[in-house]
C-alpha cells in the first residue's frame, strides 16, 4: 500500500515543527548551542505527544552534516536522510517491550563500546523503557552513568513511576505535557488545508477533545473521519465516526432539567436510549456539560478552560446566565453520584432517570422544609432566632412513642440528596464527619442508632439509661452536636434524642455492630473459599491434616485477623 497515514506523513522533522512541547525543544536547542548536552535523557509523558519524535530529531541534529546546522537538523544531508528512513548505523532504536531481558541489555552494552561510524554521536533510543526487567535495569546502570565518549542514551516511557530511581537519577528528565485541545485543533486545520479537506473548526475541536491530549491519536481519528466522509466533512460525519451522542438531544435534556421540566427531560432521555444510546455514556456526557455550566457560573472567562465548539459555548452561556452557582454545584454532585451508582447497578437506566429528576428538583436542597419555600420566607420568631449568628437549635429528648405520634404531613420533606444517599449511608457519613471534627462525640455516635433523617430533623436513639445518651444530653455536648450536624447538612438542623426499649434497640444495629457483622461475614467467606481451594484440599489429603485457622496476610484485614473454625460454624 502506498498510502502513508497522517501521523507518519506529518511527523515533525525539526524542533520547530514539534507541537505543544516548547519547554522541551527550547531547552534541548539551548543545550546543543552551548555544548552542554547531557549523556542520558528520560522522556516521559502521555502517548502520542512527541517523545520518540523529539528523540529522533535530537539524534539528527547531533549528526547533521549540513553546513549551517546548529540547533536544527537540515533534513537533507545523508545523515538526516538515513535517520528519517530508519537505516542509520549511528541511531539505534530499541523497543523495551519486546527486549525486556538482561541478555538484550548485555548486547547493547557490547555495541556501545564501538565508536560511531561517520557521524559525531552514537544515539540509543530505548522506547517504553519501563518494560525492562529488574536485572536488565541493573545491567544498564553503570553504562548509563558513565557511557563511552560520543554516546547518548534517550529513554522514553509513558509510565515514569515504573522506572527505578537509580536509573532516573542518571538521566536528565523531560516531562512531555498533554497537548491542549485548541493547539491540536489548529494543527489539524493546517493538515486539512495541506490535504485540501473541507471541515469546520467545530468538527476538528471534537476530534481534538476525543484525542485527550494526544496529537498522534487526533491524527489517527482524522484519518478515520476522512476515510468515512471523503474530502468534504460535516459535523455529523465527525459525530458518527467518534461515536459521540446527539449533542442537541443532550442539550434538550439539560435545558429541561435546569428549568424544572423533568417530564420533558425524561422523554428526551427515553428517545435517546431507544435510538441505541448507552445510558452510561449519556450520563458521562451530561456530567461534562454540567461541568461546563458550573465553570461558566463560577468563572468570568471559562472559554480557554472548556475548549468547546463555539455553538455549544454560546448555548451553555445562555443556560448559565442568571443560574445560582450553589444550585449548579448541587446538580453536578447529584448527577455524579447517580453515574457512580449506574456503574454498580444491573439497571443503570433507572438510576439515570432518577438522577434526571433530581436535577429538576435540585432547589429542594437549597430550600429547607417543604422544599418549596425559600430561605427568605422563614420569618417566624423561632426561625429568626435560629438563623441569628451564634445561635443553635436545642437537642430535644423525647421517647420513641412521642416521635411516632408525629404525622407524616407535619414532618418536612426530605432533601434531594436523601434519595441519592440512603439514610444509612448518610448516617455513616455524618458520624465520620463528626469523628474527624470532634472524635469524642463521633465515637459516642458509633454506639447509638439513627432513627430518622428527614428534612431538617435528625432523630438519634439509644437504650434508656445508657451513658452514651447521658453524655450527649449534657448542655455543652448538645450545643456542639447540633452545630456539627448543621455544618454537615449546610442548614439549621433539629436534633432529638429518643429512648428505645430493648426490642426496638435490638432491631436497630449501631455502626460498631454492623462493622463486626461485616467482618464476621467476611471471615466466613474467606474461610469457606480457602477450604474449597483445590490446593488446600490437596494438601489436606496428602498430609492427612486439618485446618485450624486462616490468617489474612494482606489488606486492611491483616491486623491480627485470624479466622478459626468456630467462626465458620457461627
Amino acid at each position: 500500500m502506498s498510502y502513508l497515514v497522517l501521523a507518519r506523513k506529518y511527523r515533525p522533522g525539526t524542533f520547530s515543527e514539534v507541537v505543544g512541547q516548547e519547554h522541551v525543544t527550547r531547552t534541548l536547542k539551548n543545550a546543543i548551542r552551548s555544548d552542554r548536552l547531557g549523556h542520558a535523557f528520560l522522556f516521559s509523558g502521555l502517548r502520542g505527544v512527541g517523545k520518540t519524535s523529539v528523540a529522533r530529531i535530537l539524534a539528527k541534529t547531533l549528526n547533521c552534516e549540513g553546513d549551517n546546522a546548529q540547533d536544527e537538523p537540515c533534513g537533507t544531508c545523508t545523515s538526516c536522510t538515513e535517520v528519517d528512513e530508519g537505516r542509520s548505523l549511528n541511531v539505534v532504536e530499541m523497543d523495551a517491550a519486546s527486549h525486556t531481558g538482561v541478555n538484550d541489555i548485555r548486547e547493547l552494552r557490547e555495541s556501545v563500546m564501538y565508536a560511531p561510524g561517520e557521524g559525531k554521536y552514537k544515539v540509543y533510543i530505548i522506547d517504553e523503557v519501563h518494560m525492562l526487567s529488574k536485572s536488565a535495569f541493573n545491567a544498564l546502570l553503570k553504562t548509563l552513568e558513565e557511557p563511552p565518549p560520543r554516546v547518548i542514551f534517550i529513554l522514553a516511557t509513558t509510565e515514569p513511576h515504573k522506572v527505578p530511581v537509580t536509573i532516573q537519577s542518571r538521566c536528565q528528565r523531560y516531562d512531555f505535557r498533554r497537548i491542549p485541545s485548541a493547539t491540536i485543533a489548529q494543527h489539524l486545520m493546517n493538515i486539512c488545508r495541506s490535504e485540501d479537506v473541507e471541515i469546520s473548526m467545530d468538527g476538528l475541536k471534537k476530534i481534538a477533545v476525543a484525542a485527550e491530549g494526544s496529537l498522534r491519536d487526533s491524527q489517527s481519528l482524522l484519518d478515520q473521519v476522512l476515510s468515512f466522509a471523503g474530502e468534504k466533512v460535516n459535523d455529523e460525519d465527525v459525530s458518527v465516526v467518534l461515536g459521540t451522542l446527539d449533542r442537541g438531544m443532550l442539550m434538550n435534556i439539560l435545558e429541561a432539567a435546569l428549568n424544572g421540566r423533568s417530564g420533558d427531560a425524561l422523554r428526551s432521555l427515553s428517545e435517546m436510549i431507544e435510538n441505541g444510546s448507552d445510558p452510561l455514556r449519556i450520563a458521562m456526557d451530561l456530567i461534562e456539560l454540567l461541568r461546563a455550566l458550573l465553570l461558566l457560573a463560577e468563572m468570568e472567562e471559562a472559554g480557554p478552560v472548556l475548549d468547546l465548539p463555539e455553538g455549544e459555548m454560546e448555548l451553555l452561556q445562555r443556560m448559565a446566565a442568571g443560574k445560582d452557582p450553589q444550585l449548579m454545584r448541587i446538580r453536578f454532585a447529584l448527577l455524579a453520584r447517580g453515574e457512580e451508582r449506574m456503574r454498580r447497578s444491573p439497571q443503570p437506566r433507572f438510576h439515570l432517570e432518577l438522577a434526571i429528576v433530581h436535577l429538576a428538583r435540585a432547589e429542594e436542597v437549597v430550600s429547607p422544609g417543604s422544599g418549596t419555600a425559600k430561605k427568605a420566607d422563614f420569618d417566624s420568631p423561632e426561625q429568626e432566632r435560629r438563623s441569628e449568628p451564634g445561635s443553635t437549635a436545642p437537642v430535644e429528648q423525647t421517647t420513641a412513642g412521642e416521635t411516632e405520634k408525629e404525622t407524616v404531613a407535619d414532618s418536612p420533606a426530605s432533601p434531594a440528596f436523601a434519595a441519592i444517599e440512603t439514610p444509612e449511608e448518610t448516617w455513616e457519613q455524618l458520624v465520620e464527619f463528626i469523628g474527624d471534627r470532634v472524635p469524642s462525640i463521633g465515637s459516642i455516635l458509633e454506639h447509638l442508632v439513627c432513627v430518622k433523617i428527614a428534612g431538617d430533623e435528625l432523630v438519634i436513639g439509644g437504650k434508656k439509661g445508657e451513658w452514651h445518651m447521658e453524655f450527649l444530653g449534657e448542655r455543652e455536648k448538645t450545643v456542639e452536636l447540633v452545630k456539627l450536624v448543621s455544618d454537615f447538612f449546610s442548614r439549621d438542623m433539629k436534633v432529638q434524642l429518643v429512648e428505645l426499649d430493648t426490642e426496638e434497640r435490638t432491631g436497630n444495629s449501631n455502626l460498631l455492630e454492623k462493622k463486626e457483622r461485616k467482618e464476621s461475614d467476611l471471615a466466613r467467606k474467606i474461610r469457606k473459599e480457602t477450604m474449597e481451594h483445590h490446593a488446600i484440599k490437596g494438601a489436606i489429603e496428602i498430609f492427612h491434616g486439618e485446618v485450624e485457622s486462616v490468617r489474612v496476610l494482606s489488606g486492611k484485614a491483616s491486623d491480627g485477623m485470624e479466622i478459626s473454625g468456630k467462626e465458620e460454624e457461627t
